[in-house]
């Protein structure tokens, strides 16, 4: 039998004059629960029960964290089955309040098919679809030979990228800009992007910090949301980061958001590269030192293969409220899971395996400084 946990942490929300304020948000298999009770609850929290709609039995659940400082529980309901409503019931100080809510379903209804022609020009998609049909584009290879800065670049919602070869960007192989939110990216082979930034003492050539193979970049505000990104191969980027021999790594990464919105889902992805061009962190974003951060609220990171970072193989930093990080498996990275600062939170980290630290380049592996799992 498929079991549930609820493990919970820290958050933010006006306290509310009554009980109306409970809200849930949903990824495939969570609930992020909000409630500001209509009296503080102390150490005891708010207690939680859940069920699938049309089960008979409640479910209990650990009872929600309540943070002081805003009046609010907060807490989340993982491993739950995806496109299925559920029951929640919330209990504090003899009040009571029931919500419903629907996970997401894996399955996005397709309005149009646009099949890419390949080659070496870059695609701006600009055509999107609605809640009721997405535009999907697919298609063969696309290699810019470095000579544009993106292969795809994303200003519409409701899109879905799926089953391309992605080669050769100047900067980031798949870019996100504004008017892009409830995007799916899947399927995709993503390698060799990047600029050139500097050749070290070692004779590395270094790229630029932060050229990604999938990027985000919010400039207007948190407008980036719900951004699934599944199932991508994102691998040796055309030049590495420098290792902690040098100082801090800086350099290309597999996926960065960067002062955008929350309520992504970044799963099921293999990350990898090799000696000579290692990622700065394999998954992360900024601003490390905010209320958002990357990957904001309300998020999901599960499943994925990562490895050969020189800093953190998932950097989790900055608001974290309702982020859930699990079932990963890190290799060859100096950190596993970074979570410094949790600005709100609660998040996450649970069931994932670490396996090898590696932080100095120049010294040999058994003489190596070891980072830690979070």
């Amino acid at each position: 039998m498929r079991k549930s946990w609820i493990f919970l942490v820290a958050g933010l929300v006006p306290l509310a004059a009554h009980a109306a304020a409970a809200k849930a948000v949903a990824t495939f298999e969570s609930l992020g629960l909000y409630w500001a009770p209509p009296s503080p609850p102390g150490p005891a929290g708010c207690k939680l029960r859940y069920r699938a709609a049309g089960e008979s039995a409640w479910k209990e659940a650990l009872a929600m964290w309540f943070d002081e400082r805003d009046g609010e529980c907060r807490g989340s309901l993982v491993h739950l089955a995806s496109g299925t409503e559920y029951e929640v019931l919330l209990n504090a100080s003899g009040q009571e309040v029931s919500l419903k809510a629907k996970t997401w379903s894996e399955k996005f209804p397709i309005a149009k098919t646009v099949r890419l022609p390949g080659g070496s020009k870059p695609v701006d998609i600009k055509e999107g679809g609605s809640p009721q049909g997405y535009v999907l584009y697919t298609g063969g290879t696309i290699d810019v030979a470095g000579e544009a800065a993106h292969n795809i670049a994303i200003s519409a919602p409701y899109v879905i990228v799926r089953g391309l070869t992605l080669k050769g960007a100047k900067q980031d192989a798949i870019r996100l800009l504004a008017g892009a939110h409830d995007v799916v990216i899947e399927d995709n082979d993503i390698s060799e992007w990047g600029r050139l930034r500097y050749t070290n003492s070692a004779g590395w050539k270094i790229g630029a910090d932060m050229d990604s193979g999938i990027r985000a970049v919010c400039k207007n505000g948190p407008e980036i949301r719900r951004i699934v990104i599944q199932g991508n191969r994102i691998h040796h980027p055309r030049y590495g980061a420098n290792s902690w021999s040098w100082g801090h790594p800086a350099g290309p990464q597999a996926i960065t958001f960067s002062h955008c919105g929350g309520n992504h889902v970044i799963r099921h992805n293999e990350i990898y590269s090799e000696d000579g061009r290692y990622f700065n962190d394999a998954i992360g974003g900024e601003d490390n030192f905010t209320a958002a951060g990357f990957p904001n609220s309300d998020s999901d990171i599960y499943g994925n293969t990562i490895s050969h970072a020189w800093d953190d193989a998932i950097e989790a930093e900055g608001g974290n409220r309702n982020v859930r990080i699990w079932g990963n498996y890190i290799d060859q990275t100096a950190t596993g899971i970074a979570t410094t600062v949790t600005h709100l939170g609660p998040v996450y980290i649970f069931r994932n395996v670490y396996n090898r630290s590696r932080m100095h380049s120049q010294r040999r592996p058994e003489s190596d400084d070891r980072g830690p799992f979070a």
